[in-house]
Parts: structure tokens; C-alpha cells; sequence
């Protein structure tokens, strides 16, 4: 099965068994695309499992990676594939602003060891500026993979880019199986789309509801330090007549009145960098141009996602309606809308 599933996560059901391929109970088939809040998902993923330290950083944890969609069988693969009960998920975002938020956290971001190791893997003198950055990604690539330690690794956006910053399109088969995903996110709608799926697949009641994160540690600069700083993070404190706000919640439901300035700061992650309120800053037009372009096929969806206001966002924000795969294939290709009439 093609790389692109690498970060395909099958999640237990609401009984939390371990046999994935149980067909009693809808599953959650979630596809986790850096940059787009797998973090969350993952730490998710890990405390429906009973990691106690579910919120730290989790990438390596071993305790989550069983549920990885490439660590099957080829047979169990395509099982899975055919399988109604599992229910395929994925949330996108505006591709600019994805870009601009990879730059920020790992490339010229406040960490100096993720900016030191990002111009030392691809032999480059100094920091990029963001322009410099998107200007060599747009270079045209002569192999595939390419080593070594040179600028050349960053040319091109394709199925060898670094995952970072791949097209959100090549990921867990959206490009090959997208009338397969039947929830269609976006990362503006996180907090009540997070909600409804879990609520689909039967784990808002038995795990989402009670995750819970302590705001205490917040760091001033609106991460948790202790993600940042440590392996081991025990569970969060629970006191009589503290709200449960939910997976990915606290930005609708603030736990603490004295905590709802600092709640409404983090929107997803420890890897949060706030791109979206610098686009302007970052972006000229002919910038804004070059991402277009090499984010053509990602930009397809997004566009029918934001241009049809009337048809899917209203529904979005009535939550009531998710967007599905099947709606969005329909739009894109005359083949699709002949084989569903």
C-alpha cells in the first residue's frame, strides 16, 4: 500500500478493542496531516488507550503506533478499505496558511534546535526568509528521493516532500479514494466537527467528553512548557466543580473564567503559531501566486469548500452537516456525478 497512508490512525472503538478489524462498531479512520492538528488526534489516540502521559508529546511513544494503517497486512489493508463500519476522516486547511505555519514552527520558528537542524539537513548557509523559503520549493526537482545534505532536498512539491509540507491532497489516499472519506474537515471548524465525529463513531461519550487539559502550565507565549520540556506528563487535576470542556473544546467551553483569555489564544496545539493572523505580514501577491500554484490540487478542494457558502458552510455552521468526500469528488469530476445518478 502506498506511503501516502503513513499517517492513516484507526482508532478503537467506544468498548476500546484492540481488534481493529472488529466489525461490530464504527471506527474512526482518521487521516493525520502535519500541520493540521494530528498532534491533538494523536494525544487523543493515546489517552482513549490509557496512556497516563497522553499529553505530552507523543511521537516516541510507541503505544500509539499499532494503530497505524501501514503497520497492516496488505490483505487487512484492503479489508479495511471496503469496510462501512470504518469511518474515514480528514480535515484540511488553507494551504497558504499551512505553509506559512510549517515555516514558523520548524524552519524559522522560537526553537533555535529546529532551526539549526533545518539548515544543517539541507546544507543551507543560514535561515531562509519565508520568500526564500517558497521560492525554493518551487525549483523544479531532478530525482526522487534525493540525498545529502543540499538545498536540492528542498526543491519540488510532490509525493517526496518533506510530509511538513507535502500537499494535504496526497495523504492517506485522498487523492486515489477521496468519495471514501465520509467527513470532510476544516481546521476553522475544529472544535464542533471534532465534536459530531466523535459523537458519529461513538466516542464523545466514553472518551471525548472527559479529556480534559490543564491550563496551569501555559507559557506566556500560549504553549503548555510542560510539552515542551518534558517526556513524562502526568494527568491533568480534577477538581469538585471543574468543567469537562472535551477533546478539542476549550476554545468553545473555557474550563475557568480566569482561564478564558489563555484558552482562546492556543487553538490546537503546542505547535500552535497563529498563521493565520500573519498572512498579510508574510504574503505578497506574487508569493500568494507561487503557493497557488503548487498547491493547485489542494487548493481544489479548499476553494469548493469556501466558494460554496450557501451549500456547505451554512450546514457547517448550523452543525448539523460535515462535508463528505463523495460531495466534494461529485463537484470536481463529471465522472463521479454520472456514477452517483
Amino acid at each position: 500500500m502506498h506511503s501516502s497512508y503513513q499517517n492513516l490512525l484507526l482508532f478503537p472503538n467506544h468498548n476500546n478493542s484492540s481488534n481493529i478489524t472488529n466489525n461490530s462498531n464504527k471506527r474512526l479512520a482518521f487521516c493525520g496531516i502535519p500541520k493540521n492538528g494530528i498532534t491533538s488526534w494523536i494525544q487523543l489516540l493515546r489517552f482513549i488507550i490509557g496512556a497516563p502521559d497522553y499529553r505530552s508529546i507523543p511521537y516516541q511513544k510507541q503505544d500509539w503506533k499499532k494503530f497505524r494503517f501501514e503497520e497492516l497486512e496488505g490483505h487487512v489493508q484492503s479489508d479495511i478499505l471496503n469496510n462501512d463500519n470504518y469511518v474515514f476522516v480528514a480535515f484540511l486547511r488553507d494551504p497558504a496558511e499551512r505553509l506559512l505555519s510549517l515555516y514558523l514552527d520548524k524552519v524559522n520558528g522560537t526553537d533555535k534546535r529546529w532551526k539549526s537542524h533545518f539548515v544543517s539537513r539541507y546544507g543551507l548557509d543560514a535561515t531562509p526568509t519565508f520568500a526564500e523559503f517558497v521560492r525554493l520549493i518551487a525549483k523544479e526537482r531532478h530525482s526522487c528521493p534525493f540525498h545529502g545534505r543540499n538545498s536540492e532536498r528542498l526543491f519540488g512539491v510532490d509525493w517526496c516532500t518533506d510530509p511538513h509540507w507535502a500537499p494535504q491532497t496526497l495523504k492517506c489516499g485522498l487523492s486515489e479514494f477521496l468519495p471514501r472519506f465520509q467527513f470532510i474537515g476544516s481546521l476553522e471548524r475544529i472544535g464542533h466537527q471534532s465534536k459530531k465525529i466523535l459523537q458519529h463513531v461513538g466516542l464523545w461519550e466514553s472518551y471525548g467528553r472527559y479529556y480534559h487539559k490543564d491550563s496551569t502550565s501555559m507559557s506566556e507565549a500560549g504553549a503548555p512548557t510542560d510539552l515542551r520540556n518534558s517526556c513524562v506528563v502526568p494527568p491533568p487535576r480534577l477538581w469538585i466543580g471543574d468543567k469537562l470542556s472535551g477533546f478539542q473544546q476549550q476554545g468553545r467551553h473555557n474550563i475557568m473564567k480566569k482561564e478564558k483569555k489563555m484558552e482562546e489564544s492556543i487553538k490546537f496545539s503546542h505547535h500552535s503559531t497563529q498563521s493565520q493572523s500573519k498572512l498579510d505580514m508574510y504574503y505578497t501577491e506574487e508569493l500568494l501566486d507561487t503557493v497557488k500554484i503548487l498547491y493547485a490540487n489542494d487548493y481544489k478542494i479548499w476553494n469548493l469548500i469556501k466558494d460554496e457558502e450557501e451549500l456547505i458552510w451554512n450546514l457547517i455552521k448550523d452543525e448539523e452537516e460535515l462535508v463528505s468526500g463523495s460531495e466534494l469528488a461529485m463537484k470536481l469530476s463529471p465522472m463521479c456525478r454520472e456514477n452517483a445518478t
